[in-house]
């Protein structure tokens, strides 16, 4: 049977051309591998695609027929930001003095008019460019009888929020302003019978043990008989009772037992009031003072006392290195134990601070501390120097004013939102 050259030629050709597809799929991976490991491609991947053309100066040019103004903002190391201004016609510079110019920096918050001073072929703003470099410019600039105007937007560390997502993720706006901050010592300590109101009490004579009335934890009167004992020396027997009311704390007294006379055979304690004594280390003696206010806790959080130190030893322990310092406990209700363990906080000072947020709003961003920023449902990083704080309060020393209105409460969501976009940091 003849073969068709037409049929043979077609089969031949398919064969190439599924050869060459799976080639070229084969292929493909690496080319693309290789691609990406280019430094051009690094480049792109950082960069990004201009948004914006540049001038000679890597600055953002704006451009109306043969006029040109380029801006940039210098920020060497070390150095605060400065903005800078080049004028140029036809690609030539131009003198600054033969331009009138204006620049205007439109906030969050706020508008800045920004001042230039001439330093030869460039102007340099006489004020610093503030962090973050988030605003839209607005530039007046007039050259040869021409005036031109330009305005463009240079967003950065900025979110926008609906209503609803702001309610939906529980982001609480507050107002910074002055707070009056506690500074405030951690300790620990323990609760121990208030000594004042403790008896210790012994036998007169020596003697047998012949009855004993009372058992550790029971509560006597003051001139209860808690035990009987016989004299050794006059056979008699003789009471022993309580000096005040109070509970039994310790007992060392049994029927029968001989009693020397040197020993205590009870000590009663009137536990409606408690000491809670706490160890203040060597490092931290001189900010503690009597009459500072504490705050008492047991370590379970279920019962707190606000009181103030009544006392300081005089003396340290050595083991510890530490010095006691006491607080006394109102403790009609038995609700604090003796033996048990406590934590306290001292309040050590008072500050009036001007201007203060709340602890949960501090995030960073770069290297920066921030406080978000509130206008409408924008939302704004702004970098913040920070002073003394507690538990709760942050002072804020530059970065905000009073009545600014900043992110007191999740403001972690927004953080993560720019991160999410890839800030960048670009002029």
């Amino acid at each position: 049977m003849k073969s068709k050259p037409w049929l043979i030629n077609v089969i031949v050709l398919l064969i190439i051309s599924i050869a060459a597809l799976i080639g070229f799929i084969c292929f493909k991976p690496v080319l693309l591998n290789q691609i990406s490991n280019t430094p051009n491609h690094e480049s792109l991947q950082t960069e990004g695609v201009e948004a914006f053309k540049r001038g000679p100066k890597k600055g953002r040019l704006l451009e109306e027929n043969a006029f040109q103004v380029e801006v940039t903002i210098f920020e060497p190391e070390g150095v605060p930001p400065r903005f800078r201004i080049y004028f140029y016609e036809n690609g030539t510079p131009i003198k600054p003095s033969d331009v009138t110019y204006e620049m205007e920096l439109e906030r969050i918050n706020r508008v800045e008019k920004i001042p230039f001073k001439e330093q030869g072929d460039y102007l340099e703003s006489t004020v610093e460019a503030t962090e973050p470099h988030s605003f839209k410019v607005k530039i007046l600039a007039a050259f040869k009888g021409r005036t031109s105007e330009w305005d463009y937007e240079s967003y950065e560390g900025r979110v926008e929020l609906s209503s609803e997502s702001i309610e939906a993720n529980k982001i609480n706006i507050e107002e910074a302003g002055p707070v009056n901050l506690e500074i405030k010592l951690d300790v620990m300590g323990k609760i121990m019978p208030n000594e004042e109101l403790t008896v210790y009490i012994s036998p007169r004579f020596p003697g047998i043990v012949k009855a004993v009335n009372k058992k550790l934890g029971d509560y006597v009167h003051k001139g209860e008989i808690l035990a009987v004992i016989e004299s050794n020396e006059s056979l008699q027997n003789y009471e022993i009772k309580s000096e005040i009311s109070g509970m039994i704390i310790k007992k060392n007294i049994n029927l029968g037992m001989y009693l020397s006379g040197q020993e205590n055979i009870f000590v009663v304690s009137d536990l409606s009031s408690v000491w809670a004594d706490f160890n203040i280390y060597r490092n931290d003696l001189s900010r503690v003072h009597v009459g500072d206010l504490i705050l008492v806790t047991s370590l379970d959080g279920s019962l707190n006392h606000q009181s103030t130190i009544s006392y300081i030893s005089p003396l340290g322990q050595e083991s510890t290195q530490s010095v006691v310092a006491r607080s006394i406990i109102e403790n009609s209700k038995g609700i604090w134990k003796p033996g048990l363990f406590l934590s306290g906080e001292i309040t050590i000072e008072n500050l009036p601070l001007d201007v203060a947020v709340k602890d949960g709003a501090l995030q960073t961003f770069r290297d920066w501390d921030v406080v978000f920023l509130s206008v409408d449902n924008r939302f704004e990083v702004v970098p913040v120097e920070l002073g003394s704080r507690n538990k709760e309060w942050v002072e804020i020393k530059s970065g905000l004013t009073p009545g600014d209105r900043y992110v007191s409460e999740n403001s972690y969501i927004l953080k993560a939102d720019l991160e999410k976009s890839g800030a960048k940091h670009e002029h």
